[in-house]
């Protein structure tokens, strides 16, 4: 396993890439899965090490990476599809941590039961 940096003109291409996905859609964050995979059985990771525990769940994350790499905030919050917990994830413009925290809250809230009611559903 080869890890290495990506090239720094390429961060700077996709940053602009994303920027211009906002502008010319006029909006304010963007919302897409958390993960490209179920999650593996609590457990099924253990014993493996860092690299070959990295090596498995590498692929089932490719959208958080790809924000990371542009450098924009971007949270993860909880909604429900088919009645089971996933995850989205919110990805805002520069310096629009407290927006994205603000929706990711309000998602939460909808979702999240509070002890003893049943949860809302949120349909995406």
């Amino acid at each position: 396993l080869r890890l290495t940096p990506p090239r720094p003109a390429a961060v700077t291409a996709w940053r602009d890439r994303v920027l211009e996905w906002f502008d010319e859609g006029g909006f304010d964050l963007m919302v897409g899965p958390a993960t490209a995979l179920p999650p593996v059985a609590a457990g099924a990771l253990a014993g493996r090490g860092y690299l070959a525990t990295l090596a498995r769940s590498a692929g089932r994350v490719p959208y958080t990476q790809a924000w990371n790499l542009a450098g924009l905030p971007a949270v993860v919050a909880p909604v429900l599809i088919g009645g089971r917990p996933v995850g989205v994830q919110l990805v805002g413009r520069p310096g629009a941590e407290a927006a994205l925290l603000s929706a990711a809250t309000r998602l939460e809230q909808r979702v999240v039961p509070m002890a003893g009611a049943a949860p809302r559903r949120i349909y995406v």
